[in-house]
């Protein structure tokens, strides 16, 4: 079932909890390929209002093909700046979060992230109508193949900064 969730006017979103162990935080890890505003991925995380979350982002520093042959690291410099933006606007929020730049690949990022951060859900941030949905798709598609963790797909409002 391919669950999308949306955060206009405020709703509460309807996504099936997974239990974490007593006495251990919920880990929820996030891939961004797009900066992560300060509506949205907010709203969706109110359902865990009252219990101890652990917020990981990730975000893959996206590179066009000649990039990768290259040693330009343009695209981990432009993902740090969307990791930046994005954890001061979760903080501003009231959402402690930490963040790290994975892999150009979302996939491979999210796998290498999970060695790390075994998490309980994931959730795939994107902008609501996205350029790449197709590609989002399969993300989304093939990380719920490969994983047993509730995966979710976020819509969020583009923020004011262009996503570099």
């Amino acid at each position: 079932m391919d669950t999308e969730h949306t955060a206009e006017k405020g709703n509460p979103m309807s996504i099936p909890d997974t239990i974490p162990s007593p006495g251990r935080a919920r880990r929820v890890l996030v891939v961004a390929d797009e900066e992560v505003g300060d509506a949205g991925l907010p709203t969706v995380l109110e359902r865990h209002a009252g219990t101890s979350v652990e917020l990981l982002v990730v975000v893959p520093a996206r590179a066009g093909r000649l990039a990768l042959w290259t040693s330009d690291d343009g695209p981990r410099r432009a993902a740090e700046r969307r990791l930046d933006r994005s954890l001061a606007r979760l903080r501003a929020a009231g959402i402690p979060a930490e963040g790290v730049v994975g892999d150009a690949d979302p996939l491979l990022a999210l796998e290498d992230t999970l060695r790390l951060f075994p998490a309980d859900e994931i959730l795939v941030v994107t902008p609501p109508a996205s350029r790449d949905a197709l590609h989002t798709d399969r993300l989304v598609a093939e990380a719920r193949r490969r994983h047993g963790q509730p995966v979710h797909r976020v819509p969020v409002e583009r923020t004011g900064a262009k996503a570099a």
